[in-house]
């Protein structure tokens, strides 16, 4: 329901706010449909070993940068498209895949002129995995 608060789309999502008290607040109404919103779920992300961890969570974020690529594209400098592409395709250094959603938000927020908003669902699962399963604790550290 944040998301589709939130989000900035062609569909328009207030219908699915009608009727409900939040519609009697003109200050947070005003966010409705407004800004751009990263949206990452960690829910499944449980895995035995850090390598699969590690990789599980770059194809969640290379989810993330095809989402918003197209719509991106024109706007990105060449260093960013070049970064982006990397993620995109999982082939990305720890480095840049861990700079990744600062990347992304900055280019949303200069594509977009608003903030954006990060949803972050499920993130203990990962770290409980780690703790579970007994990851390294520097790298549990840079998984999670």
């Amino acid at each position: 329901m944040l998301r589709a608060f939130f989000e900035q789309s062609e569909k328009n999502q207030a219908v699915l706010f009608e009727g409900l008290k939040i519609t009697q607040e003109p200050e947070v109404m005003e966010h409705q449909g407004k800004h751009p919103v990263i949206h990452l779920t960690f829910k499944d992300i449980k895995e035995s070993d850090w390598e699969s961890c590690l990789e599980k969570t770059k194809g969640l974020l290379a989810e993330q940068i095809r989402q918003f690529l197209p719509l991106l594209e024109n706007s990105l400098d060449e260093f960013e498209r070049q970064t982006f592409d990397l993620l995109a395709h999982k082939k990305a250094t720890l480095e840049e895949t861990e700079s990744s959603l600062r990347i992304l938000s900055r280019a949303l927020h200069q594509f977009y002129g608003r903030k954006v908003i990060f949803l972050l669902d499920e993130y203990d699962a990962p770290i409980h995995a780690g703790f579970q399963f007994g990851y390294p604790d520097t790298d549990v550290m840079t998984c999670c």
